[in-house]
């Protein structure tokens, strides 16, 4: 291996530890802040504080969906002053968004009063700061600078912390004061955001970013939807058949599987940006990332499925519950599911790679659909353990329909093994890919 290829794949392998060390410090934040509040609130309060990082959660989605991923998609491999232009763009989309948004729950909160009142206020008041603060993370990580992520990321936790103290202080800990604090806090860390990138975003070019990009942001959303969705589609309708019981022993079995889902988000900051960056230098190097991508998020839930396989019951129920020893036999199937699903990673960011929005697409309603089959099937056969081997089988199929996706959008470029241009011209070319 030459020294370039060396020193190139040092580069890939540091950004990729930026991204699993931002996700990582991500989801430890979060639950740390569910823990914090859980401890300070009584159980209704704290559900209406759940009801808050719902809707946040929700609008996380959203915003990635119509600004920051194409944003991702098309300027990853752009010029520096072309990149800083459209995260000015897309920034400012998250802004405008948030406080659209934000102005409807401050509303609607004055409406309608009750318990959900001032914790709508209060939500509102700061989504604008929560969503450009989950903007930057795409911002940064599209401009390869995920450790300016990480650092935000960390000034957002280490502000939580004094953020509430004080509204404890203040008044009496209530769900509404603490999601003031935790999204004042998220307000302060996306203004030092701001000063990390060297530059303010403009939400009157939200329209403008929204025109450019209406090829892909449309169906991003609609994948953002089906992503979010199916998995709570299929299982209201599992415990619609088979009953709550079964669900709660395959939601107990994939919050244990959960690790994966940090290492799958971790690669997936990192993925996109680097299969854009790929593409630039050939179709070959851009297969090669694809498939190192499916290889490690895949053998990341092989690893972590063996973990939990392998450890004693004792300890395993010990750590999420004497519910454990009825659905352990659940972990098999979903453990499989999991791999599957890391496998056909790659070929959703090759995928995203083409801006190839519409097949991209497609593949996701035919996986949904096929998710939707197989446990509803499942279940009707053997319950739970019938419902978890059944999305198993679908992932299975889907697996193929991602990789063949994948491969047609290669053949589209007219490539042969080893000619780079038709990447390159596609690269430049976004609006060319409905």
């Amino acid at each position: 291996m030459s020294t370039t290829a060396v020193q190139s794949a040092r580069a890939v392998a540091k950004r990729l530890g930026w991204g699993l060390a931002d996700q990582a410090l991500s989801s430890l934040s979060n639950f740390g802040v569910g823990i914090m509040v859980a401890r300070v609130v009584s159980p209704r309060e704290f559900g209406v504080f759940a009801v808050a990082f719902s809707i946040y959660s929700v609008m996380v989605g959203v915003v990635r969906a119509i600004g920051t991923d194409a944003l991702v998609v098309r300027f990853s491999a752009a010029d520096s002053d072309a990149t800083r232009d459209a995260s000015r763009r897309a920034g400012g989309t998250a802004l405008w968004t948030g406080a659209a948004v934000g102005g409807v729950l401050v509303l609607v909160g004055v409406v309608i009063g009750g318990d959900f009142r001032w914790l709508l206020i209060a939500l509102g008041a700061t989504m604008p700061g929560l969503l450009l603060q989950e903007a930057w993370r795409n911002i940064f990580f599209a401009s390869a600078e995920g450790r300016k992520s990480f650092v935000n990321d960390a000034v957002w936790t280490v502000l939580l912390v004094p953020a509430f103290v004080i509204a404890n202080e203040v008044s009496d800990a209530s769900a509404s004061s603490l999601t003031f604090a935790w999204g004042l806090s998220a307000c302060v860390a996306a203004c030092f955001g701001a000063v990390q990138a060297r530059l303010l975003p403009d939400p009157r070019l939200a329209l403008a970013w929204l025109r450019e990009n209406r090829t892909l942001w449309p169906r991003f959303l609609a994948e953002t939807v089906l992503f979010t969705g199916t998995q709570q589609v299929y299982l209201f309708a599992i415990g619609l058949v088979s009953g709550l019981v079964a669900v709660g022993q395959l939601k107990l079995v994939q919050i244990a599987l959960g690790p994966v889902n940090v290492v799958s988000q971790g690669i997936g900051l990192v993925a996109v940006p680097e299969a854009v960056r790929a593409m630039h230098r050939g179709l070959r190097r851009l297969d090669a990332v694809a498939v190192a991508i499916s290889v490690l998020v895949g053998g990341g839930a092989l690893a972590w499925g063996l973990i939990l396989g392998l450890a004693p019951a004792a300890v395993t129920s010990g750590l999420v519950g004497t519910s454990w020893l009825a659905a352990s036999s659940l972990l098999l199937p979903l453990s499989l599911y999991q791999i599957a699903n890391g496998l056909n990673t790659g070929a959703f960011v090759g995928l995203r790679a083409f801006k190839a929005a519409r097949r991209s697409l497609a593949v996701r309603v035919f996986a949904s659909l096929a998710q939707l089959a197989g446990a509803l099937v499942g279940v009707a056969v053997d319950g739970a353990r019938g419902a978890a081997y059944g999305l198993f089988a679908a992932s299975v199929v889907y697996l193929s329909v991602w990789w063949s996706g994948y491969l047609t959008e290669r053949s589209r470029f007219g490539a042969n093994e080893g000619s780079d241009a038709p990447a390159r011209r596609h690269s430049a070319d976004a609006s060319s890919v409905t």
